[in-house]
């Protein structure tokens, strides 16, 4: 996973993106990773069912609501990379899921 979110960091760099944003975007790509490894979710296979446990495993940790629209803001973000270079076949992050 470390290998995807430093390609998908280095598109965004590409993109023009500044150094607080690459910062804030792997952050919370640091804790999606965290999960996935804690919950044994593969990322590559993630699905909706495991978005929603991601979104609530954030409640529990009580990270605020704005910050986890971030997170999850980020997470789609990712996804939307991975689906355009064929690593995931679709997006697994629901445009709602907050």
């Amino acid at each position: 996973m470390e290998a995807a979110i430093l390609r998908f960091l280095k598109s965004l760099e590409a993109q023009g993106r500044s150094a607080s944003t690459l910062k804030a975007y792997r952050w919370w790509l640091g804790r999606y990773a965290r999960w996935c490894e804690e919950a044994g979710v593969d990322f590559r296979k993630a699905s909706y069912q495991d978005m929603e446990r991601f979104r609530d495993w954030l409640v529990a940790q009580g990270i605020q609501p704005q910050s986890r629209r971030q997170t999850i803001t980020a997470v789609r973000s990712f996804y939307d990379f991975l689906a355009r270079e064929g690593e995931v076949p679709a997006n697994p992050v629901p445009r709602g899921l907050r």
